[in-house]
């Protein structure tokens, strides 16, 4: 049975070679050297980028060489999920996916887990407010009393699954500082940090003001709430529900207070929005994968565990990203590389938009394209193929 073994495992430095330095070629050493922005074109009104030395990669150490046992620090086994709003069946059918079908050594008692074995956390990011808000004083405490008394979320509370499964609070000031590459500088972006593809949500600065004053927010993060929409012709314009002159109770259905999305009607834009740049943070900060709250586990995840690389799903048919499955290592460079060209772009991490930043930069080989076996056949109706055979019944309008 030896030689049909499901999961490969290494063996020492078993089929891993050393990759050879690489050099400039000889015909472009002393240009490079010369000019390195030779044969750029810099982009009107926009300063050169800053020189930054781009983090080093981990050193490669095999399974037998790990010094604290079967994990390894450098590519930390944690999968990330980002919700707002109440608990609901959907990231409960994740969490429960994920206990049935990773190797977490449930079985065993818990002062004797398997040595051999690097059991994998969910994370389970919560926004406790809606996306332009900023959590209160009291957010954790409010977040797990919360989680305590819904049906959906308590079973995960037990203390047999203390060691796998967290529930985090979400706080988008301490996150986005949390980023190097971010840190100095994306509190200049006021206005642009709801940016889905060019189209840029607008909460009125005056609106967070008055918010501050009732208590609600909290003034460490003034930024946070000077975000912005714009419309299909480039004008940026006020979200709905959003008047600073409208001094009326505000509508909690309404863009800027909606919390999480109820029906296709009441679609909560901003925390999608926030979702597709928290992935990103989150993979970069913490490593580990990300994955959108609509997915269930089918089986382990070894075998892409197994591999360092970075990966994300396909989008459909297209030759683009879908980043409701990400992983990204640690403080890796192709992270710097895209939360720096974000940062010129107005922190804009739509996948459309990063397939182009790699795309643009001839960087496509460092994000894996996964293929897309599995993506959600009714998504090929939208774009108007199968509907004369669709995979599953079709209604038309």
């Amino acid at each position: 049975m030896s030689d049909w073994k499901y999961i490969y495992v290494e063996d020492g430095k078993e089929n891993f070679t050393d990759a050879p330095p690489m050099k400039p070629y000889p015909s472009f050493q002393t240009e490079l050297e010369a000019d390195p922005n030779a044969g750029l074109v810099k982009k009107r009104g926009v300063p050169w980028e800053k020189n930054f030395t781009l983090p080093r990669g981990p050193t490669y150490k095999s399974f037998q060489d790990l010094p604290n046992g079967p994990c390894d620090e450098n590519h930390p086994r944690i999968f990330h999920m980002f919700w707002t709003g109440p608990f609901t069946d959907k990231p409960y059918l994740a969490l429960l996916s994920f206990l049935y079908t990773q190797n977490l050594g449930l079985h065993l008692p818990p002062d004797q887990p398997d040595p051999k074995v690097c059991r994998p956390q969910f994370w389970l990011w919560i926004n406790p407010g809606p996306a332009a808000s900023v959590p209160n004083p009291n957010a954790l405490r409010n977040m797990f009393e919360s989680l305590k008394t819904s049906p959906w979320a308590s079973p995960f509370l037990h203390p047999r699954f203390k060691d796998v499964i967290q529930f985090r609070l979400w706080n988008t000031t301490e996150q986005l500082d949390g980023i190097p590459e971010l840190k100095d500088e994306w509190r200049d972006l006021e206005g642009e940090l709801f940016n889905s593809g060019g189209h840029i949500i607008q909460v009125p600065k005056e609106k967070e003001e008055a918010e501050s004053k009732s208590g609600s927010t909290t003034s460490s993060s003034s930024s946070l709430s000077s975000s912005t929409d714009e419309d299909v012709d480039g004008d940026k314009t006020v979200a709905e529900g959003a008047s600073a002159t409208n001094e009326a109770e505000p509508d909690d259905d309404d863009m800027i207070h909606r919390l999480g999305s109820k029906s296709s009607s009441s679609y909560d834009r901003l925390s999608v929005i926030l979702s597709d740049m928290a992935r990103f943070i989150l993979c970069h900060r913490f490593g580990g994968i990300y994955l959108d709250a609509d997915t269930i586990f089918l089986r382990d995840w070894e075998e892409l565990w197994g591999w360092k690389g970075a990966f994300a799903y396909r989008w459909s048919r297209l030759e683009k990203y879908n980043t409701a499955v990400l992983h990204l290592n640690k403080g890796s460079a192709l992270g710097s590389f895209l939360f720096r060209t974000a940062l010129k772009n107005g922190l804009d991490f739509h996948p459309m938009t990063v397939s182009r930043y790699t795309k643009d930069a001839h960087l496509e080989e460092l994000l894996l394209r996964l293929p897309d076996a599995l993506f959600d056949a009714a998504w090929l109706n939208t774009e108007f193929y199968q509907r004369d055979r669709p995979p599953q019944p079709y209604f038309q309008e």
